[in-house]
């Protein structure tokens, strides 16, 4: 069904029906053949919330998998984690920004 010009979906949650909308389209990443990640990447925000941590510098390497930054949505701290290994170029965010579904928060080549 369409809610207001987004695909919607009625879930049951705890006997309820809720609505649901897709926010947002997942980010398309290109695979190449040994399936890893290639190429600069943007991370963005999955969700709204406030940047309670950025673990990492502009410069420094990361590894796949490791926490970038901790976003704090709903009382709850949400790590942010490198979708591959690489340098980080740019960091788009500070502790104690406020972040919305879809911001950048940081860039790995």
């Amino acid at each position: 069904m369409k809610h207001e010009g987004r695909e919607a979906y009625t879930v049951e949650l705890n006997g309820r029906p809720i609505l649901a909308r897709i926010e947002e389209e997942s980010q398309l990443v290109y695979k190449g053949e040994s399936g890893k990640v290639e190429g600069p990447i943007l991370i963005n925000s999955p969700m709204a919330g406030k940047i309670a941590s950025v673990k990492i510098s502009v410069g420094s390497t990361v590894e796949e998998g490791q926490a970038l930054v901790v976003l704090e949505a709903m009382k709850m701290e949400n790590e942010i984690a490198a979708p591959k290994r690489g340098t980080v170029k740019e960091i788009y965010v500070q502790p104690g920004s406020l972040a919305k579904p879809g911001d950048r928060l940081v860039l790995i080549e």
